[in-house]
């Protein structure tokens, strides 16, 4: 029963959210995006976001879920359901719950974060955030694998964020994240590195144990109908694999209310050598498209 009322629970998300932008004197913004995306090794994905802005009390809610395929059989399967409050200019707070589920894992998380907003403080029109985050991840197996019995562990990570605008319409942003687990992760992840498809998508990190990620980028509003942002990631597993990802995304203002954002990247992911100097899994690249169709209203 439990189970059952978590996957329902994107769902209950969504009807509330209809329910309250149907109400005149609380709707404030609403918003909803769907993004096709196609990946090397015949990965599709389809993923929506949906939130919903509650000026009246200072909520935002926000419900995003993804579904991806590889050769006509789903791989991926996530949804997450976020609240974020912000009482005052200076602080927000926010709370996710999330699941994942791919071939191996079915993967639930909860996550608490808060940001410190110091433009507010000093009424300064240049965004300057810093962000905290702590998440706990519960890893349960979907197969019937008698190997890893034993050797699933649960995973903790702990994020630290800053965005800082240089300009109006010119930010600068980095996010470092630092993962630690209920038990030695390596022994599993070298198991499961040699019996499943290499990944080279970046959506697939919950997944596959990592160690410390970090991501920078910058965003710049080009002109007053298009926006471009770059960011570079990089992501260390446990076992010594390292994935980096180039990411290039326009999004251009179609009209007040409709956007079409196009993004681009390119992932290479490291090869991995054991102790003794044997090849485990060899380097392999490739490269993701995603197409985003937004709506918001007032």
């Amino acid at each position: 029963m439990r189970r059952q009322r978590a996957l329902n629970l994107p769902v209950m998300m969504a009807g509330a959210m209809v329910l309250l932008a149907a109400v005149p004197s609380v709707r404030a913004e609403t918003s909803v995006s769907y993004t096709l995306g196609n990946s090397t090794g015949d990965y599709v994905s389809h993923a929506i976001d949906a939130g919903f802005d509650v000026k009246v009390i200072p909520v935002e809610a926000r419900l995003d879920a993804l579904q991806a395929s590889s050769g006509g059989a789903e791989v991926l399967n996530q949804y997450g359901v976020a609240l974020t409050w912000r009482p005052v200019s200076l602080l927000s707070f926010k709370y996710k719950r999330s699941g994942v589920k791919d071939t191996t894992f079915s993967v639930s998380g909860n996550e608490l974060g808060a940001s410190l907003h110091l433009d507010g403080l000093i009424k300064d029109k240049l965004e300057t955030r810093f962000d905290f985050g702590a998440t706990a991840l519960d890893y349960g197996l979907r197969v019937n694998a008698p190997a890893l019995d034993g050797l699933v562990p649960d995973q903790r990570r702990q994020s630290f964020g800053i965005r800082q605008d240089l300009i109006q319409g010119l930010s600068l942003y980095a996010t470092f994240d630092q993962y630690s687990y209920s038990r030695d992760p390596v022994a599993i992840a070298r198991f499961l590195v040699t019996r499943r498809k290499p990944r080279v998508n970046a959506a697939f990190s919950l997944v596959d144990f990592p160690d410390l990620s970090r991501n920078y980028g910058f965003s710049w509003g080009a002109t007053d109908k298009l926006d471009l942002d770059f960011s570079f990631s990089q992501t260390d597993s446990v076992i010594g694999q390292r994935q980096q990802t180039l990411r290039l995304a326009g999004t251009w203002a179609a009209t007040q209310n409709a956007s079409v954002t196009l993004a681009a990247s390119q992932t290479a992911t490291g090869a991995v050598v054991l102790p003794n100097g044997t090849p485990l899994i060899d380097e392999q690249r490739g490269s993701t498209v995603e197409l985003t169709l937004g709506w918001s209203f007032n």
